[in-house]
């Protein structure tokens, strides 16, 4: 795969960006929370937050510059390849973090700690609202999208259609552009999605 510096850039300013806004303009529930009972960044932040409530928007950047990624990663590769390539880039350090975030919320939560084993495991997963649990992290959302596009990326690889990219990709878009004029889109919403597609196979 070659390497694209000017990417490694981009992603940096936009991370920048998504930390600022977890920072400084998220959190708007938390006063009425009692579990946490904190103040909020936007109310600690006040006159940033204006500006940094935008930095969000850098999230759609980070899926452009994901699909171009994973579909320089999968070129020259077989699927199985391609899968246990993803799998060991995505899930070692998404498992730490999981285990960090549960371990913090133990000490933070104390008495009022609601994570069992089973919710921690389905976690571990990164398909956890599939299996009926939430994100132990709401901030682990992006994950979710991101595997969605691997594992139908490893499905055209396994099946020969991957080289057919212009004719699928065109596919995936009109199917998103129909949902969202119809609201209808059938089995597809099983296995694309639906808000972030256009990013993730925009530049592909």
């Amino acid at each position: 795969m070659r390497r694209f510096y000017e990417l490694d850039l981009a992603r940096f300013f936009a991370a920048m960006a998504v930390l600022v806004y977890h920072y400084t303009a998220t959190g708007i529930f938390n006063r009425d929370n009692p579990r946490y009972n904190l103040d909020t960044p936007k109310d600690l932040f006040s006159d940033f937050y204006s500006v940094s409530k935008l930095d969000f928007l850098r999230v759609k950047l980070f899926f452009i510059i994901s699909g171009f990624v994973i579909f320089e990663y999968a070129e020259n590769r077989s699927a199985i390849q391609f899968a246990v390539s993803c799998s060991l880039r995505l899930y070692p350090t998404y498992w730490v973090c999981v285990s960090i975030t549960a371990l913090v919320m133990f000490f933070f939560l104390g008495d009022q700690f609601d994570i069992g084993l089973g919710y921690y495991l389905a976690n571990l997963t990164m398909v956890q609202t599939d299996l009926g649990f939430r994100h132990i992290d709401p901030v682990y959302w992006t994950l979710y999208y991101e595997l969605q596009f691997y594992a139908c990326v490893f499905a055209l690889m396994l099946t020969g259609l991957f080289k057919y990219h212009r004719l699928w990709l065109s596919g995936w878009l009109l199917a998103v552009v129909v949902y969202q004029f119809t609201g209808y889109l059938g089995f597809l919403k099983l296995i694309i999605t639906l808000d972030y597609s256009p990013y993730l196979s925009l530049v592909t």
